[in-house]
């Protein structure tokens, strides 16, 4: 059994994050009550930034206006007033395109002077959601967004009249997806490396059509004088009770070619000595830092990097350019599950006293018989 739980995590992973295939979708409303000096005759002509009443989140808004007589603008108070009888806007719009989601109606709080004669209209991008008659009793206007349009929204109103409008609210409604899971694709080469800022369960692992499926991660604890670096199992396979992975963990990921999808976790998850770098968002990666060489992984092992934008969603193995030096090594391979009575030699990143089990499940000290990783070094306990 035990051998089993240690073998457990292997399987195959490789690769790098492309898409998103589960999400979650979250409905989220934003709505601005204007008040006087919200827009005003110094303002008018910049961006202006209206704030939700709830979350405070804000948008940044244009207003663009054709006035019945060029510089005659007023604007009033509560709610708020644009125009005038004597100064009296033709038409305004306000226009925004803070919101890159799927928008699911817009709502407007309006109404005119009492000998109004005009319309409140509202589009996203070249669809017109909707046009209402406004009247002088203050009302509000529902505008569904059926087709799924999306771009710059515009709210507009327009008028035969010479008469004030009256802008109580505007209310958006959209739906926010986010994923629930990790795609990785694994290429021709069979390994890859991968990292995410978030938990991944590998209890919960689909292909590309949803069938369950079974996929390995793993770790680098050390690496040898021959030239290799030791991967540990942390990742994979059915019989593991516990398969989750803490964020901002590196991996090595290797497997059959193909698109894998991994569960985030809201567990923290398990961590391990691990000589991977994660990277999240991409970087320019320097082939050195500090006293440090940085290797990446291509289709012979880790070599080191010349240079450039690496990421996002991979990991860099860094080696003491002092070892590379002394031991003459250019490239790193893999070396999977190895028998280590004949390494004679293991070095690791910096010393600690956490102990480890060659799983790479991080514990406070041994408390059975084993072999343990202990800083950087295979240790027996009798």
């Amino acid at each position: 059994m035990k051998k089993a739980l240690i073998s457990c995590l292997l399987l195959t992973l490789c690769c790098y994050v492309s898409t998103v295939f589960a999400q979650n979708v979250q409905k989220v409303t934003w709505r601005h009550n204007f008040v006087y000096g919200d827009i005003t005759e110094s303002n008018y002509n910049s961006p202006l930034v209206f704030s939700d009443v709830n979350s405070g989140e804000s948008l940044t808004w244009n207003f663009d206006a054709t006035w019945a007589t060029p510089g005659n603008i007023y604007f009033g108070n509560t709610p708020l007033q644009i125009g005038s009888a004597k100064k009296s806007a033709e038409s305004f719009e306000l226009s925004t395109n803070d919101i890159a989601y799927k928008v699911k109606e817009i709502s407007v709080g309006a109404s005119g002077a009492k000998n109004i004669n005009g319309t409140v209209s509202v589009s996203i991008g070249d669809v017109v959601l909707g046009s209402e008659s406004l009247s002088n009793v203050a009302e509000d206007f529902y505008f569904t967004n059926t087709n799924g349009a999306k771009g710059t929204i515009k709210v507009k109103f327009e008028q035969s009249s010479t008469a004030a409008f009256y802008l109580s609210y505007i209310e958006i409604t959209y739906e926010v997806e986010t994923a629930t899971d990790a795609t990785i694709t694994i290429g021709e080469s069979g390994y890859a490396t991968y990292a995410s800022d978030k938990a991944l369960d590998f209890s919960q692992v689909t292909d590309d059509e949803g069938n369950a499926t079974d996929i390995v991660a793993y770790v680098v604890p050390t690496y040898y004088t021959n030239g290799k670096v030791s991967l540990l199992k942390a990742g994979g396979n059915a019989i593991c009770e516990d398969r989750t992975i803490a964020a901002n963990t590196g991996l090595i990921v290797k497997g059959t070619p193909g698109t894998y999808h991994v569960a985030f976790s809201d567990e923290e998850g398990n961590y391990f000595a691990n000589l991977l770098k994660p990277v999240i968002s991409a970087i320019t990666l320097q082939p050195t830092e500090g006293e440090y060489t940085n290797f990446v992984l291509t289709a012979n092992g880790f070599n080191p990097t010349t240079g450039g934008t690496f990421g996002p969603n991979k990991a860099y193995l860094q080696i003491p350019t002092k070892f590379i030096t002394d031991h003459q090594i250019n490239t790193f391979s893999l070396a999977e599950d190895e028998d280590v009575s004949g390494i004679e030699e293991t070095v690791t990143k910096k010393q600690s006293d956490e102990w480890y089990t060659l799983g790479g499940l991080r514990i406070s000290q041994p408390r059975q018989k084993g072999l343990y990783l202990h800083n950087g070094r295979k240790v027996v306990v009798k």
